[in-house]
Parts: structure tokens; sequence; C-alpha cells
């Protein structure tokens, strides 16, 4: 059994090191979808009215916000990575 030593020297070393790409991705698509969320919970707009809006099916809605997301957003990180460069998504009101 690890003592609470050990266990700390691995945390550390964890949260030492850098995110990898994939972390990264996650982390952007997490951020997305919590800026997204909360904003649609106070302007009152629900996932429904968003897929209604979008005119897809219900499946392929459902999918926008309860499934894997499209990876292509590890491609994005990874694609500014090899460029030297970092990636990140703001969200704020349309202004109309």
């Amino acid at each position: 059994m690890k003592t609470s030593e050990q266990i700390k020297k691995e945390i550390d070393k964890f949260f030492s090191q850098p995110p990898s790409t994939e972390e990264r991705a996650w982390g952007l698509i997490h951020d997305f979808y919590h800026c997204l969320l909360t904003y649609m919970e106070g302007k009152n707009i629900s996932q429904k009215d968003i897929i209604i809006l979008s005119g897809l099916s219900k499946s392929a809605g459902r999918k926008m916000f309860f499934k894997t997301p499209n990876t292509s957003v590890l491609q994005l990180v990874k694609l500014a990575e090899l460029a030297g460069m970092d990636i990140e998504i703001k969200l704020k009101p349309l202004v109309l």
C-alpha cells in the first residue's frame, strides 16, 4: 500500500507537468459547454429550444449536448501547437 507521502509526490508530479494536447482539448470543450449552458440558463433558453432552432433531429440535437463532442477541437489544438500557438475560445453575447 502506498504511503500518504508517496501519493502526495505522485499528485505533485501530475500537477507540475503541463497538460497534454488531449487534456487541453477537453478543457476547451468543457469551457465551451460551461459558458454556453450558463449563458442559456441566464437567458432562459433550453437545450430543446436550441435543437429546434438548429433544425436538427432530436437525436442529432441531443448528441450536441450529451455525446462525445466532435474531435475537430482536438485537431485544432494539435495544429495550433504544431504552429507554436495556443488556442482559446471566448463566447460573448451577439450584438444585433
